[in-house]
């Protein structure tokens, strides 16, 4: 994986699967996408395989910051509706981009992503 610098991130990889991992979606959303400085904000979303809500399951959560660096800021579980819900505040301006990971199981993975501008 290259992170970034004065280019853009960029990935590959090759995953082989024996037999068929059921298709999931993942969605992120923000309850603000322009919070002030160390005001809490919340990133929430859910897991589903079609229509069905897939409970139980590891979502991580990474951000990349005004720098372009990326961390690995939290981990949870989904609930019993296919939800997950993280509250997160920043000390610095700029915009933080947000991603959460589903890395797959006998579902195949997924991601998503947000931006929020700290000003």
């Amino acid at each position: 994986y290259f992170y970034g610098d004065t280019y853009a991130p960029s990935n590959a990889a090759v995953r082989l699967t024996v037999g068929t991992l059921t298709p999931t979606t993942i969605t992120i959303s923000t309850n603000n996408t322009t919070p002030a400085l160390n005001q809490s904000f919340t990133l929430s979303g859910t897991l589903k395989a079609g229509t069905t809500p897939i409970s139980g399951k590891s979502i991580t959560l990474k951000r990349v910051d005004p720098s372009g660096n990326w961390s690995t800021v939290g981990t949870t579980t989904t609930a019993t509706n296919g939800t997950y819900t993280f509250t997160r505040s920043e000390s610095a301006q700029g915009t933080y981009t947000y991603y959460v990971y589903f890395y797959g199981d006998t579902y195949a993975p997924s991601n998503a992503g947000v931006s929020v501008l700290y000003s």
